[in-house]
């Protein structure tokens, strides 16, 4: 069985597909089912070559193959990836997908000006894949663990405290508060448009550290380009020697983060379902699994259902995780 793949969810593509399904039920007929549309535009809220890009564009590929559709895929960049969520309620019903990072709808719990809100003016179709979240060092510093960056931090130069965010408020909020103990300081956060100019940006040693999800890391440290020397969670990755948060004790850092497609919940649920069935067709590509596998990524493919339950547990365990924190929604800057 594919990792991380349910049986109630191999279960539904079998019978998708025409074969033996794994549970008993009925299967509604193709009467009673829904067409795709014709032509789909899926917005990403991060820019080009970034890792959610990277990730919304590797599905989206396999998507187009498995289907007649004609699909647009959009890079929308802004304050903490967004902007998707905002353009369902003007696009098109239907036919217009978000593709959201986890540390987005976090983000929400922030923000009092966040422009929707993540239980009520979206609806999830599919949790596509999980990833960790990746600390980075600039290969000029000499850095090649966290007890390193800690002496590193550690010299007194505020410089040193400097880490690109690539907008994850949130989540950035709890490595703060989970290294600023050992470290002596807090954390200095400098906002990155996108990944790709952070990484260019540790490649150069212009900024010595940098947060983001797991997949923009892996092929700049494969190139030697950054180092990674932490990630959050408890699975190793496909790039050997990279510790995570629980073997590293930190406990706290022991999040899991999550990619997924979002759509108009005014959308007529035959269809939801008719997205979903093949949007985990297309992430049980073997190919597929294996590109984003090594990019750190782990292929979910949820039921609705599951992703609901999924988007619940998440905003509750974030909430509870801020308010120990001790931080409360502000209007910031978009």
């Amino acid at each position: 069985m594919v990792r991380g793949i349910s049986r109630r969810r191999l279960a539904s593509i079998s019978a998708s597909i025409g074969a033996a399904p794994l549970v008993l039920g009925a299967w509604p007929s193709r009467a009673q089912r829904a067409d795709l549309p014709k032509e789909c535009r899926i917005f990403i809220g991060f820019a080009a070559g970034g890792g959610v890009d990277l990730m919304g564009r590797a599905i989206a590929t396999r998507l187009g193959m498995r289907t007649s559709m004609r699909i647009s895929v959009e890079n929308r960049a802004g304050r903490w990836g967004a902007i998707p969520g905002e353009l369902l309620k003007t696009n098109p019903v239907g036919s217009t997908l978000a593709f959201l990072s986890s540390t987005t709808l976090a983000d929400s719990l922030l923000a009092k000006n966040f422009p929707f809100d993540p239980q009520k003016d979206i609806a999830p179709l599919i949790v596509a894949a999980d990833f960790p979240v990746a600390l980075a060092v600039s290969p000029r510093l000499g850095v090649r663990s966290l007890a390193d960056y800690t002496q590193f931090v550690k010299s007194g130069d505020p410089a040193t405290r400097r880490v690109g965010n690539t907008g994850t408020d949130a989540v950035f909020a709890l490595f703060n508060r989970t290294l600023s103990e050992a470290l002596g300081a807090n954390l200095i956060p400098v906002d990155y448009g996108g990944a790709v100019s952070l990484v260019n940006d540790l490649e150069r040693g212009v900024i010595p550290a940098g947060l983001s999800n797991i997949a923009s890391f892996v092929p700049a440290h494969r190139g030697g380009r950054v180092r990674l020397i932490l990630t959050t969670g408890t699975d190793r990755l496909a790039v050997p020697g990279i510790p995570n948060a629980v073997s590293l004790d930190l406990p706290e850092l022991n999040i899991g983060e999550w990619v997924g497609f979002f759509i108009s919940p005014e959308t007529e649920p035959a269809l939801q379902e008719e997205w979903n069935d093949r949007l985990a067709s297309a992430l049980t590509d073997p190919l597929l699994i294996d590109d984003l596998r090594g990019l750190g990524v782990h292929v979910t493919a949820t039921t609705i259902e599951e992703a609901k339950s999924r988007l619940r547990l998440y905003m509750t365990t974030w909430r509870q995780r801020l308010d120990n924190l001790g931080l409360a929604p502000q209007d910031k800057p978009r």
